[in-house]
């Protein structure tokens, strides 16, 4: 990951996060989603036990706009957080 804008622990040392990623983080999440082209704010879980370990993304922002909103709606909803917690 390149820029991080938000990250809530998962449990397990893995952490639900919003930010940029690396070129080289896309071309191999390429393989596995096809619309993680390394450019703009994505969704993903990192593991901290394994920081070189390929970030799962989950999601592609459409816009910065929409990647702040999404940082400003976790950041006040501890519900929110703890539903992800659960899964």
């Amino acid at each position: 990951m390149e820029e991080l804008f938000f990250s809530a622990p998962l449990g397990g040392g893995r952490h639900l996060c919003i930010g940029t990623i690396t070129n080289n983080e896309a071309a191999l999440s390429h393989e596995h989603a096809a619309f993680v082209d390394g450019y703009g704010y994505y969704l993903f879980v990192a593991d901290e036990a394994a920081p070189r370990q390929l970030a799962r993304v989950l999601a592609k922002f459409a816009s910065e706009d929409a990647a702040m909103d999404a940082v400003r709606s976790l950041n006040g909803s501890p519900a929110i957080l703890l539903q992800f917690q659960a899964a």
